[in-house]
């Protein structure tokens, strides 16, 4: 397993090629999900960076992708979910209300894009601005659920089964503003509505 993606952006880009990238991304992205849901945070927060570290458009891979970038916030979030409502809050190195801000810029770039039809950055844009509180959370997150074509049904679960334990963590730590518990709860409620849970 590579243990220092970052080194080897820097060492060998050119010994990693376009197809061989997403395919890794694919593997690493298990480690973070495994990690964080045995509460390993900060593992998980840095298997994410790893991972974040091939997607970033300053990289030299062209690797056009959001799940990294998505889930090495959602990540910080369940290591601080106060954090969601508090400007300047860093966590793990990362100013988190300036990250999601970042991401949602970028997750449009994409859609706007090559990712235009791709149900996944449908979800990481609806889960980016679940956490930052915006006005159009409830819009985005439809824009996925009720997308042409329909979204396959793993990707609406997979959404669901982060929100639930994000819910979860919310209820464990007592943390986060009764607004925020209310968005993740409402948004629970949608998905499962849409899969008939």
């Amino acid at each position: 397993m590579i243990s220092n993606p970052k080194g080897l952006t820097r060492a060998r880009p050119a010994a990693l090629n376009k197809r061989l990238l997403p395919n890794l991304l694919i593997f690493w992205a298990p480690w973070g999900a495994s990690t964080g849901g045995k509460k390993k945070y900060p593992a998980s927060i840095k298997f994410y960076d790893d991972g974040y570290n091939f997607e970033d458009p300053k990289a030299p891979y062209g690797i056009v992708n959001s799940y990294n970038l998505t889930q090495r916030l959602v990540s910080r979030v369940f290591l601080n979910p106060r954090a969601v409502d508090e400007p300047g809050s860093i966590v793990e190195g990362l100013p988190l209300k300036d990250a999601l801000e970042s991401a949602r810029r970028e997750i449009e770039r994409q859609r706007a894009g090559s990712r235009r039809e791709d149900e996944y950055a449908a979800a990481d844009l609806a889960i980016v601005a679940l956490l930052r509180g915006d006005v159009d959370w409830r819009d985005k997150l439809d824009d996925f659920l009720y997308s042409e074509p329909e979204p396959q049904p793993y990707a609406v679960q997979v959404t669901l089964d982060v929100l639930v334990e994000l819910q979860g963590r919310l209820a464990e730590t007592r943390e986060g503003s009764p607004e925020f518990r209310n968005r993740v709860a409402k948004a629970c409620d949608e998905i499962r509505r849409k899969i008939g849970a």
